[in-house]
């Protein structure tokens, strides 16, 4: 039986079909957050190299947010659905996606979060801000894409989808 042998249609009535479309960004955030770390190494004037350190540090963490919002909607819809989720913090979503124990393994991926923070929350006297040269150059933009590099193992747990994995050229650790 077919598709068409279950819908009845009258000479008066319509058949509607509907498509949903789904698009995922964490893939192409990732690669361009590598692509942004290798402009900023190809950098001789200081100021292009600190615009684009911190450009690679804001992808990056676009980059974190989007996968732990994919990752949800992929494997736990339930959780996807919940506003609580897709409002809360980094820790707090790592810790409702995968469990207190992923935590620690999150460190850098955390700390990442934290750069992303101090420099889009301006505050003088906060040490948080004091912290932000140590990224702004180009030592913190590679650092920046390995630590997603890393976070993509770690959230996808060495099952990274192909349309993931053919997008970056990373794949499935064992």
């Amino acid at each position: 039986m077919n598709l068409m042998d279950k819908i009845i249609v009258s000479e008066y009535g319509n058949a509607v079909e509907t498509i949903g479309i789904e698009v995922f960004q964490s893939a192409s955030l990732v690669l361009q957050t590598k692509r942004l770390s290798e402009m900023v190494c190809e950098q001789i004037n200081n100021e292009d190299r600190n615009c684009l350190a911190r450009a690679t540090v804001l992808m990056g963490a676009a980059a974190l947010e989007a996968l732990l919002i994919e990752v949800a909607y992929i494997e736990k819809p339930e959780l996807y659905d919940k506003r609580e989720f897709r409002k809360t913090g980094f820790e707090k979503k790592i810790e409702m996606l995968k469990g207190k124990e992923f935590l620690p393994l999150c460190h850098e991926a955390d700390k990442l979060w934290k750069y992303r923070i101090a420099l889009t929350h301006s505050e003088p006297i906060n040490e948080r801000t004091l912290k932000t040269g140590e990224i702004i150059n180009a030592e913190g933009a590679q650092w920046v894409y390995k630590t997603l590099e890393e976070f993509v193992q770690i959230i996808w747990n060495s099952k990274i989808p192909s349309w993931f994995s053919e997008t970056i050229e990373i794949r499935n650790q064992k």
